[in-house]
Order: structure tokens, then C-alpha cells, then sequence
């Protein structure tokens, strides 16, 4: 009795390829995502938390910078003082008697005034860090001062990084801390209620320099521009090298069953 010899295993040049370089582009895909999960991902989110400490920083200080009746808009600043921001940031004392002139004034309230010393502080921050050069303060005396009404507080800190304070303080000078205010002409205060109002406002201030010290001293622990992009390069070459090896691989597979087949269709397409 004649019988039908039948293989469930027909040979096929093309699937047998076709098998090889997807066991190949399987293994490829399972390394890059380990890759991605334990290297990339570590990497950004390292920077992304550091990236949410700057943005503290400026929403920290738009609490300071906005209006007590309306906290959307810029508060507006002493014109005289501004004045002295801009124009003598270096005359450490002629400040000095403006900030006392408002202390000794009843009519200017305390919270206004610790908005003036640290809009001093945080913008003299920056001119020594750019070695007192002449106007070089003026971009984040921008950053604080409000000479026209009504004028909203910038989201830009959420979509540029380059517009916030921490973007603005020199690379070299990162490390250095916000010096903290004190009074040097505290003869000035003739009488003990004022040199305790002084001391008061003298505390809130240095408190908040304080708070803002601490976000930046957490900031230079996280961030280094060096290493972000040399971390981030050596993640790029290994992929970059592992791609070249996948891309390789696979041509020396498709150009063996190729050549197998005799470098022909029919041939590599045959089931046998």
C-alpha cells in the first residue's frame, strides 16, 4: 500500500533568515530597554528633580516679588530704591540709610521692607559672582524690579530655564552662598522699639535667604553640567555602538540565506 511521507518541518531559506534576525532584533530590543530603564531613566530623573529645585527656587521667589492685593501681578518698588539697585549696587551704605529711612518710617509696612533687603542681597549676589563688573546686575535687577503697573508675574520659569534666578547666578560662583543681611549702622535707631523692629525684620529676611540657601546648596549637590552631559554621551555611544553591532549582525544573516539561496528569489522563497 502506497504511503505519504509528510514534513511538518519544510526547510525555507527565507524563514529560517527571517528566524534568525528576529531572535536577533528580540535580544536588541531587550538590551535597550535595560538600558533605558536602569541608565537613561536614572539619568533623567536625577536632573528632572534637580530641574523642579530651580523652578522652587523662582516660585519661592515670586511669593516675594508679587503684590500683597493681587499675588498674579508684580508689587511695584520705591522708585528711589530702585534707583539705587541700579545705579549704586556696589554703595553697600547708601542702601544701608535708604533700608533704615523706611524702618524709621511708620508709614512703610515691615513686609515691604524685607522685600527691599532681599531683592539687595539676592541681585548684589550676582554682581559679585560677576566680579562687580559695571552693570552687570542689570538682567536680574530685570528679574525682580517692576516699573510699570499691573504687570503679571512670568510663567516663562516653566518652559526656559535660562530666565530663572539659578540660571542667572555665575557658574563659578554657584558654591558661594547668599550672605545673610546685617546692620551695620544700627546707632541710627534711637529707640529700642525700632532697634527691635530692625532685629525682627532682620530675622524674617536672613530666613528666607536661609530657605533659599538650602534649595541651592541642594541643587550643586544633584547638579553638575559636566557630568549630566558625560553621563548622557556615554549613554548615547553605547546605544550608538549596540545599534552598529544589531544593524551588523542582521546583514550578515540576510546576506548568508541570500547567498544560500543561490541569489535567487525562487530559491530563498522554495519550501522544501
Amino acid at each position: 500500500m502506497p504511503t505519504l511521507n509528510m514534513n511538518p518541518f519544510a526547510k525555507q531559506i527565507s524563514f529560517t533568515t527571517l528566524l534568525q534576525a528576529s531572535g536577533v532584533c528580540f535580544i536588541y530590543i531587550i538590551i535597550s530597554f535595560v538600558l533605558y530603564k536602569f541608565v537613561f531613566i536614572k539619568i533623567y530623573n536625577k536632573y528632572l528633580e534637580t530641574y523642579l529645585h530651580i523652578i522652587t527656587i523662582d516660585l519661592e521667589l515670586n511669593k516675594i516679588k508679587s503684590s500683597n492685593e493681587d499675588p498674579t501681578i508684580l508689587d511695584n518698588i520705591h522708585a528711589d530704591f530702585a534707583s539705587l539697585l541700579h545705579d549704586k549696587i556696589d554703595n553697600d551704605h547708601e542702601i544701608e540709610d535708604k533700608i533704615i529711612d523706611f524702618i524709621l518710617d511708620d508709614n512703610v509696612e515691615n513686609a515691604k521692607i524685607e522685600k527691599y533687603i532681599l531683592y539687595y542681597v539676592l541681585i548684589k549676589h550676582i554682581y559679585d559672582g560677576k566680579n562687580k563688573v559695571k552693570l552687570s546686575h542689570l538682567k536680574v535687577y530685570n528679574y525682580f524690579i517692576n516699573t510699570e503697573a499691573n504687570t503679571a508675574l512670568s510663567n516663562d520659569i516653566l518652559i526656559d530655564i535660562n530666565t530663572t534666578y539659578y540660571s542667572l547666578i555665575p557658574n563659578k560662583y554657584r558654591k558661594v552662598p547668599l550672605q545673610y543681611y546685617k546692620f551695620d549702622n544700627i546707632k541710627r535707631f534711637t529707640t529700642e522699639g525700632k532697634i527691635k523692629e530692625a532685629e525682627a525684620i532682620r530675622k524674617k529676611v536672613n530666613s528666607t535667604l536661609s530657605i533659599l540657601n538650602d534649595y541651592i546648596v541642594n541643587i550643586n549637590k544633584e547638579f553638575d553640567d559636566d557630568n549630566y552631559i558625560v553621563n548622557l554621551g556615554w549613554y548615547f555611544l553605547i546605544n550608538l555602538g549596540i545599534s552598529t553591532i544589531f544593524t551588523g549582525i542582521l546583514v550578515i544573516i540576510l546576506v548568508r540565506g541570500w547567498n544560500q539561496a543561490g541569489q535567487k528569489l525562487e530559491t530563498f522563497l522554495e519550501m522544501k
